[in-house]
């Protein structure tokens, strides 16, 4: 074997141009006409009897391209174990062809494991925001909580329909089928503008009118659009959900002590889930910054694997969106989700590659730090962790380990610890500016303008 050439290419990838001498090729032609020898069946010949130049002469092509694949094989294997290199996936080769009684020239594509020169990753400079939780900000957690057991009640008959109330309807289509349906619906909860329940002003429990309503052409019920329907509408009853009062009696069912545990618990979450918004933007935004002065090989075969995982994560979430299976949604292609999203395939494609090639840069530089650092998880925080998820899962200490040391879970444990170790290395060692403190509801809005 002789390396002609070895050329870096991008993207942690390097050419080989290699020749196979001549001796070893015909040595290799010699080993597959006799194992060819071995099984062969030709009428007038035993079977391993048949001439070796007669089966030379047949097998010619296939014994070619059999040697070569033999030869490709071992040779990239030599390469890789000579230079002491870390393949990620499978080498590609190209090759014109071989003839018997040449020397073999080819191509061979290694891609490695991607890689990182980490850029400046202490004193990173970043803002963090800051946010007051008032007790407006509790009360209103509070009442999500008491809305958690809200109770529908009949409205008395002769009440009018009104935004937000639960209506009963009987109804008929007289000019297309005069089939008679019954039908629920909150008025006001539909965005369908010509939904039966958005024309109700104004009716009376136990009422009973006529309703006229023109589709549009291009009406997402097709045996509607277009069409002028008369609908003779009777509005069964009506239910309106009723907020039980705020008492330690609610508190007690919704599993707090009192009103005033509740609040107090509530402003804990609140409190929590500012920290961890505020704190995860910081860290997200440090990352990006290390990034950014950062330098990546990363290898077309990773990029392409990350996209897929991440594929497969966004059909997982849009069937759980829309109440599917996620097996009914396993063979969407781009185009099938890009449809969905209402973007073109195109611009969908470019979005999972940014996704993909952030995501893998992000864990090169995370993983770089627990490298450089040297960190790693102490036996007190492996401990506390394993206590945690005891807890969690209602089972004693020894217990869970022994689960957890079953099923070989103690690396992914292990790791998810250390990465979490270096990012908030990464924050403890950044110059953080904190600014004015804003409100969760100002909080919040900023979330979804980003």
């Amino acid at each position: 074997m002789n390396i002609v050439k070895e050329k870096k290419l991008e993207n942690a990838t390097i050419e080989f141009e290699i020749e196979v001498p001549h001796p070893r090729v015909e040595e290799e032609f010699k080993a597959v006409f006799k194992k060819i020898q071995q099984t062969a069946k030709i009428d007038g010949f035993r079977k391993g009897k048949v001439p070796l130049s007669m089966l030379e002469t047949r097998y010619s092509g296939y014994a070619s391209e059999e040697v070569a694949e033999n030869l490709i094989k071992n040779t990239i294997a030599d390469v890789i174990k000579e230079k002491d290199l870390n393949p990620v996936a499978v080498p590609s080769y190209e090759f014109n062809g071989l003839n018997r009684g040449e020397a073999l020239h080819f191509k061979a594509i290694v891609e490695l494991f991607p890689t990182v020169s980490i850029g400046t990753y202490k004193g990173v400079a970043v803002d963090e925001q800051t946010c007051d939780v008032q007790d407006n900000d509790v009360e209103r957690e509070v009442e999500n909580l008491r809305t958690h057991f809200k109770k529908p009640a009949a409205k008395p008959d002769g009440t009018e329909v009104r935004h937000g109330d639960m209506v009963k309807l009987r109804y008929v289509k007289l000019n297309i089928d005069n089939v008679e349906r019954t039908y629920s619906a909150v008025v006001g909860e539909d965005a369908d503008e010509y939904a039966v329940e958005q024309h109700l002003d104004g009716m009376r429990s136990g009422e009973e009118k006529e309703i006229s309503i023109t589709y549009p052409a291009d009406y997402v019920q097709t045996d509607l659009a277009g069409k002028d329907v008369t609908y003779k509408v009777k509005v069964e009853n009506i239910t309106r959900d009723e907020l039980p009062e705020l008492d330690d009696n609610l508190a007690r069912e919704a599993q707090f002590e009192s009103v005033e545990d509740m609040r107090t618990q509530a402003r804990e979450l609140i409190t929590r889930f500012v920290d961890n918004k505020t704190r995860g933007e910081v860290k997200s935004s440090i990352i990006n910054k290390i990034i950014l002065e950062s330098t990546f090989e990363i290898p077309e075969t990773v990029i392409k694997a990350e996209i897929d995982s991440i594929f497969t994560r966004e059909k997982e979430r849009m069937a759980e969106r829309m109440g599917y299976a996620s097996d009914s949604v396993e063979n969407y292609t781009i185009e099938d989700v890009a449809a969905i999203a209402g973007l073109y395939p195109e611009e969908y494609s470019a979005h999972l590659r940014v996704e993909a090639e952030n995501s893998i840069k992000t864990m090169l530089v995370i993983s770089e730090v627990i490298k450089k650092e040297d960190l790693k998880v102490s036996d007190e925080e492996y401990r506390e962790y394993v206590s945690k998820q005891a807890a969690e899962f209602g089972k004693g200490v020894e217990e869970f380990e022994e689960i957890i040391a079953n099923s070989d879970f103690k690396k992914s444990v292990e790791r998810e610890l250390t990465l979490n170790q270096a990012i908030d290395f990464l924050y403890n060692n950044a110059v953080v500016t904190k600014l004015p403190p804003v409100t969760v509801e100002d909080l919040l809005k900023q979330g979804k303008m980003a």
